[in-house]
């Protein structure tokens, strides 16, 4: 078999000559003879006789196929990428909805526990205040029977007699430090 079919001329320059490899390869070597590839590479060289202008090298022009070019696509053709904007808000809209529904029933199910909680806190009350009257009451007999103790030699002290004369009864102060009582 012959050469291959992208074999030409220029390939046993391109061996004999690498420096001017660069040169060649700007020149289409698809149609040009061997004895034309010598006048390019002559007149690479100074002093060496040759072409004398570009202008005497054979014009090659590159041509369309048979047939001609397949057809541009210049048309905005874009594919379906996903929903309208209508759609997205529609969706948005049905799952805030939603939300808004949950956090609804969220709130009303913590009204209903608060309101149980005060419930049971009431229905305590009174349990709770039966149990501080009777930790009073003993601690109000002692306090007695301490006062009566301390000031049995004390003449006219009346024990357990309200000190301020005003007719009102206040709790026991829990702490003899001002400001630290229960009431004012």
């Amino acid at each position: 078999p012959g050469p291959p079919s992208h074999y030409c001329a220029a390939n046993t320059w391109l061996i004999q000559y690498p420096l001017l490899a660069r040169d060649l390869l700007l020149f289409s070597c698809r149609n040009l003879t061997e004895r034309q590839l010598l006048k390019m590479t002559e007149v690479l060289r100074r002093g060496v006789p040759g072409m004398k202008s570009v202008k005497d090298l054979p014009a090659v022009q590159d041509m369309p196929p048979p047939g001609g070019f397949p057809a541009v696509r210049f048309a905005r053709r874009l594919p379906n990428t996903g929903p309208s904007g209508a759609a997205v808000f529609a969706v948005s809209a049905l799952i805030m909805g939603y939300g808004f529904y949950k956090v609804g029933q969220g709130n009303i199910y913590r009204r209903h526990l608060k309101a149980e909680k005060a419930a049971a806190r009431e229905s305590l009350l009174p349990l709770l205040q039966a149990e501080e009257d009777r930790r009073f009451m003993e601690v109000q007999k002692k306090h007695v029977e301490l006062e009566t103790k301390i000031m049995a030699n004390t003449p006219g002290w009346k024990v357990n007699e309200n000190v301020y004369n005003n007719g009102k009864w206040y709790p026991p102060m829990s702490s003899t430090l001002p400001g630290m009582a229960p009431y004012i």
